[in-house]
């Protein structure tokens, strides 16, 4: 598996068994930290602060490209020894202000 962001492919996946109408895109962990530029540690600490929903398939857990993109939005570029990295910009800035800069 590539560990670039931009080459990611996302799993297809099945819906929910009661809903077989089609296909929903879903990333592995290592996936979603890559395109998410941060390491799965970090994604992890995400996940279980509740920040990142995740999905279980058996022993899998995946998460869906809708969740990846509505929490990407919440991230904010750095640079560290040279390498971007994304950093968690919670949503409500300094002062309790809804814009963070």
């Amino acid at each position: 598996m590539s560990t670039h962001p931009h080459k990611a492919k996302p799993r297809l996946v099945p819906k929910a068994s009661k809903d077989d109408e089609g296909l929903v895109q879903y990333y592995t962990l290592a996936d979603t930290a890559a395109k998410l530029k941060m390491s799965r540690q970090t994604l992890y600490t995400h996940i279980l602060a509740g920040r990142i929903k995740i999905r279980k398939f058996g022993r899998y857990s995946v998460i869906s490209e809708s969740e990846v993109q509505r929490f990407s939005k919440q991230l904010r570029p750095i640079n560290v020894a040279g390498k971007q990295r994304m950093v968690y910009a919670h949503p409500t800035g300094p002062g309790g202000t809804n814009v963070y800069p």
